[in-house]
């Protein structure tokens, strides 16, 4: 009867431990397993603000243009003054060949702006230079030329401004005023020399032959 009682308990103990296991298991597999807590928050793609736009830009006031200043206008020259050479005897007794300058000498004012003009120094056309041609052939006449005279006081560019007539009188004028003619140059209000026009007559006549 003592001996019974010890294995008794013994079973009682194992049959509880089996019944605790039992509940156990039978707790795991209804009770469901903690799920660990779910975010609340959900992510959102947000968009990014647009980008600030840049201030505009600060009108910058624009300097004025200066105004071009023009170049002074050279100081007009005075006009070229050719004056009527005097008529040619009713009845010469040679061939002639006479001439006249320009009067262009002096210091100018106003427009001139102090300018002194070209003065003829040297330089003629004699009876001598007569073309043979032109008197060959009777051919007499005045020619009016204009040409340039140069700093230096010679003369080129000489060119016609009423002709004689007769091409070989022309061409003869100003090929001997090219050559020969010398003047006192132009000069500026500052005493420099400077270019000038200036304009010569040349009376080509022919006279009654010699007695």
């Amino acid at each position: 009867m003592t001996d019974a009682s010890p294995r008794r308990f013994g079973i009682a103990v194992i049959v509880i431990a089996v019944h605790v296991t039992l509940l156990t298991l039978l707790l795991r597999s209804v009770v469901p397993a903690a799920q660990p807590p779910t975010s609340a928050i959900e992510l959102a793609n947000i968009a990014a603000p647009p980008p600030t736009p840049p201030p505009p830009p600060t009108a910058v006031p624009a300097t004025p243009a200066k105004a071009a200043v023009p170049a002074p206008l050279p100081a007009a020259l005075p006009p070229i003054a050719i004056p009527v050479a005097d008529a040619a005897p009713s009845a010469p007794t040679v061939d002639g060949a006479t001439g006249s300058a320009a009067v262009g000498g002096g210091t100018g004012n106003g427009s001139g702006g102090g300018i002194v003009r070209a003065r003829w120094a040297s330089g003629s056309i004699s009876n001598g230079d007569y073309p043979k041609a032109a008197r060959a052939a009777g051919v007499g006449g005045a020619v009016t030329v204009h040409f340039d005279v140069r700093a230096d006081g010679g003369v080129e560019h000489c060119h016609v401004v009423s002709s004689s007539g007769s091409a070989i009188l022309d061409e003869t004028t100003c090929r001997l005023i090219e050559a020969r003619f010398r003047y006192v140059p132009a000069r500026d209000a500052a005493g420099a020399a400077i270019t000038d026009i200036a304009g010569w007559r040349q009376d080509w006549w022919l006279g009654a032959p010699k007695q």
